[in-house]
């Protein structure tokens, strides 16, 4: 009877004991504002203004070391929203820039885990039409997220940014995607302006259409995608709400919504 008892209290001990979690804690004073893992299993961890530190577990590292990259990356400058790693060995970067009105040096940082080379990602133009030196496609230099899905897509979740001293002058929030290790081909851009509930579709943007003729809106909240995610089969979207113009003038508000992209 004892040994039953004895069995009965293990068993019940071992049941509570998997319901506690093993906490490493890696409090090194720092704040960090987005993690990801790359495809050797290192933690990488971006801030606001004060770089990336990566934590290599397999060299039995026991805290985040800060990453040094060539100053002409400006990784130190940039505040860093979100990142994320594919299965082609990158760590995808998504930032504000250096974060004042004009998001300077915003856009994408693709780094290379295995030789730490950068490739900085920009816009094709502004909303004024006139192309950028560099011409990678995606949508604004304001990315709010990143993301790999499991076919190795890489998607970007971007807000307005300003393009002139003029604050009525944006280039409004889109969504961006392309294949990880498709580097010599551009990102796509969809803008989410266009009334879906009507039955309109989004539409590939084709600079400059869609950007700075379209009536913009009377915030600078127009059209920002704030946060994205896909499972392979079905993109989602989340999209703030904003005014538009019918085509009789009339103003008209759409709603924040979630959008679903099949």
């Amino acid at each position: 009877m004892k040994n039953k008892f004895f069995f009965l209290i293990l068993l019940f001990y071992q049941a509570y004991a998997q319901e506690i979690p093993i906490v490493t804690n890696y409090d090194d004073g720092r704040a960090y504002t987005t993690i990801a893992v790359d495809n050797k299993n290192r933690i990488w961890a971006g801030t606001d203004k004060n770089g990336i530190f990566i934590l290599d577990k397999e060299k039995n590292q026991t805290e985040f070391t800060h990453q040094n990259f060539p100053a002409e990356s400006n990784i130190s400058e940039l505040t860093i929203n979100s990142m994320a790693g594919d299965e082609s060995g990158n760590i995808w970067v998504a930032h504000s820039g250096t974060q004042n009105l004009y998001n300077v040096y915003g856009g994408v940082e693709r780094i290379n885990t295995t030789t730490l080379s950068i490739q900085h990602l920009s816009p094709d133009r502004n909303a004024q039409g006139i192309p950028f030196l560099e011409n990678d496609g995606i949508g604004t230099r304001n990315v709010q997220q990143v993301i790999a899905d499991k076919n190795n897509n890489i998607w970007l979740a971007q807000k307005y940014h300003v393009m002139t001293s003029d604050p009525g002058t944006i280039q409004p929030g889109t969504f961006s995607y392309r294949k990880a290790d498709a580097y010599t081909e551009k990102f796509k851009s969809v803008g989410t302006w266009k009334d879906v509930k009507e039955g309109k579709p989004d539409l590939i943007l084709h600079f400059p259409a869609y950007t700075y003729k379209l009536p913009i809106s009377k915030s600078h909240g127009t059209r920002n995608v704030t946060s994205i995610t896909a499972n392979g089969k079905y993109l989602y979207v989340a999209v703030e709400g904003y005014e538009v113009q019918d085509l009789q003038g009339n103003d008209k508000f759409l709603g924040p919504r979630i959008l679903k992209y099949h």
